[in-house]
Order: C-alpha cells, then structure tokens, then sequence
C-alpha cells in the first residue's frame, strides 16, 4: 500500500490486490477520479439519493474544483426537483443536503480567493 498525490492534489492511496488472473494489479482508492469512476459506472443503472450528491460536491469543493461542485449540485436539484422558491413541498433532508453543499462550495470558493462567489453561497445556504 502507498499513498501519492493524484492530479487533482487530493491524497489517494493505491492498493495491492489479486486481479481473477492471478496477477498483482493496482487499484486507486479515494479521491475526485475514483469518485467520478464509480458515479460513471453507476450512472443510469442506479438512482443516487441526495448522500450521494452531497458525498461528491464535497470531494469537488475539497479539490477546489467549485464550478463542477455548483453543476453537481444543479443537477441533484433537477434531479429531486427542488425548487428555491418553493421549499415547503421538499424533503427535509433534501434541503439540509443542499445546505450542507453550498456551505462546502463557499468554503472551496473562500481558500480561492472568489469572495463573490464565497458570499453567493453562503447567502444562498
């Protein structure tokens, strides 16, 4: 087991394993791109709840990569029809888990020195 800095600066840990052949093969685990493998073999077959958006917004905004954060979010809002204008039809858990990913964003946005964008969020959390 090692642990390296991928392209995306984030810490992830590679893992030996036994592959079905019996060879020695190299699993990455952790990090933006083991997130957006996973979301892309899971992408259609299964339907996400609002844990699962959350769980990747973070990992985005961690990664300071707040543009692809908002876009994620802006699909879980599509995706379980939460409307700003109208929040007192939605989940509960649905609204804490778009909090909590604005919240992330500002924060991803702050360490970037995008103030405009930091207060955006925050107001809109």
């Amino acid at each position: 087991t090692a642990t390296s800095l991928n392209s995306d600066g984030i810490s992830s840990m590679i893992v030996k394993q036994d592959g079905s052949n019996g060879v020695l093969r190299n699993e990455l685990v952790g990090g933006v791109m083991t997130a957006e493998q996973a979301w892309s073999l899971c992408d259609g077959s299964v339907s996400f709840d609002s844990s699962s958006y959350e769980y990747f917004i973070s990992i985005l905004s961690q990664s300071l990569q707040c543009k692809r954060a908002e876009d994620c979010l802006q699909k879980m809002r599509s995706e379980f029809g939460i409307q700003i204008d109208n929040l007192g039809v939605t989940d509960p858990t649905l609204i804490e888990s778009v909090v909590v990913s604005l919240v992330v964003i500002a924060r991803g946005y702050l360490l970037l020195g995008k103030m405009s964008d930091t207060i955006r969020c925050a107001e809109e959390a």
